[in-house]
């Protein structure tokens, strides 16, 4: 059933998304005829089921983007960590081979003759 349709069926002025679970819940409705759907749905006052069901797709869809920003916020902070990491380890290779030239130089020292 085409937007148009069931607005002149019914009445009612819908938006494009509100449209989509209309359009679907049609589709669902075991080859009724649009009016007698039509009908069917004014009688129920599906209405209100249409608005909870958009509202639903809106939460999930911002929730996905958050999970999104969540997974990406958590990629930040694991590439920082690791570059972290990554200098913690050069520092302590340099300081490791600081030591051990300067152990090498106090050995020399007490053999007597520094380089």
């Amino acid at each position: 059933m085409l937007k148009h349709e069931f607005e002149s069926l019914t009445g009612l002025k819908i938006n494009e998304s509100q449209y989509e679970v209309i359009n679907g819940m049609y589709g669902c409705s075991n080859n009724q005829t649009k009016q007698d759907f039509c009908k069917m749905f004014m009688a129920m006052e599906l209405m209100s089921h249409v608005d909870y069901v958009v509202n639903l797709k809106v939460d999930k869809m911002e929730l996905s983007r958050n999970c999104r920003k969540a997974e990406e916020e958590a990629k930040d902070q694991e590439r920082q960590v690791v570059r972290w990491v990554n200098k913690y380890q050069a520092m302590e290779a340099i300081l490791k081979a600081t030591g051990t030239a300067l152990a090498d130089m106090g050995m020399k020292l007490k053999e007597g003759g520094a380089e």
